[in-house]
């Protein structure tokens, strides 16, 4: 079950990373890849490191 939860999770982290770089390339703002980078950091430590 965990492994299905971590792919799970890396895959839309990938996905909404993904449509945010290209929107922060398409000239719409860095803020929200900024925010998104922020809010994966904040997933992936609370998740990942302090679930242990």
């Amino acid at each position: 079950m965990k492994g299905l939860l971590a792919t799970a999770f890396f895959l839309i982290s990938t996905i909404i990373l993904g449509v945010t770089c290209y929107m922060a390339a398409a000239g719409k703002g860095a803020l929200p890849l900024l925010v998104a980078f922020l809010a994966y950091l904040v997933m992936f430590v609370r998740l990942g490191c302090m679930a242990h």
